[in-house]
């Protein structure tokens, strides 16, 4: 390990150990990573698509513009749709969104980039995935209350799927007991103080993770599941985007009768 990478790793496990009793106040900054290449999706940039009346993003960031706790939002894209995702906030009145700039290649470079531009330097950061669009004000709630409890906390749910093991040919070798077993979501939700010296460690150490919470296991940081709702799905591919619209239907009808 390189030193500088080990001096993060220190300063990780002291913010860790530091924390249980400890209640992590303060403001709520939201990162909302859009930089990806929607390779799925044939180059079609799923966020920009409808999904009702509106983008499938928009529905994502009027979640978090609802949401109370929340105080400023903000987008990550590439440079490319910056101009557009700025005038489609305008639109659409989010005015918690108050920076919309560059990512970079990787998620983790794209959150190290939004971590940057937030203005307070404190509280709590949410990272929550631009297509995931069905999360509601109430689950995010429950998230930033878990973290200021234990200072970093994501949405989860339990595994309800059999599980198995296979080798490369596809063969089953065993059948993995589900008990345990969460399937993440988003938001991820982490102390200002936590994320910092975690994205650092992850800069110096070169760690590639698949999702925010992995940066923190890398360093030692407990993270705490927050069972959400099963609807916070991800939309990935175009069969993801007919599941989605047929959601909304059926959100609208209820919401008629």
């Amino acid at each position: 390990m390189k030193a500088s990478a080990g001096k993060w790793l220190k300063a990780a496990v002291s913010l860790a150990a530091g924390l249980p009793g400890k209640s992590c106040d303060g403001p709520v900054t939201v990162l909302i990573p859009a930089a990806g290449l929607s390779s799925r999706m044939e180059g079609t940039d799923k966020l920009t698509l409808s999904l009702g009346n509106a983008p499938v993003l928009v529905h994502t960031l009027r979640a978090f513009q609802r949401c109370a706790s929340v105080d400023e939002i903000i987008l990550i894209t590439r440079p490319e749709k910056i101009e557009s995702l700025v005038e489609m906030v305008r639109t659409h009145k989010l005015r918690k969104v108050s920076t919309v700039t560059e990512g970079g290649d990787t998620r983790l470079e794209s959150v190290a980039r939004g971590f940057a531009q937030i203005s307070a330097r404190k509280g709590l950061v949410a990272v929550h995935d631009g297509a995931r669009p069905f999360i509601t004000p109430d689950d995010i709630e429950k998230v930033i209350r878990a973290a200021r409890k234990h200072g970093a906390a994501a949405a989860a749910v339990p595994a309800t799927d059999t599980l198995k093991k296979c080798d490369e040919n596809g063969r089953i070798l065993e059948t993995v007991p589900r008990d345990g077993i969460w399937r993440m979501q988003t938001p991820q939700v982490f102390s200002y103080d936590l994320l910092q010296v975690a994205l650092a460690y992850a800069q110096a150490s070169g760690v590639q993770v698949t999702d925010d919470c992995g940066l923190m296991e890398a360093c030692g940081i407990p993270v705490y599941v927050c069972p959400c709702g099963i609807h916070n799905m991800k939309i990935t591919a175009a069969e993801d985007l007919c599941v989605a619209n047929a959601l909304v239907q059926l959100q609208q009808t209820k919401g008629n009768e």
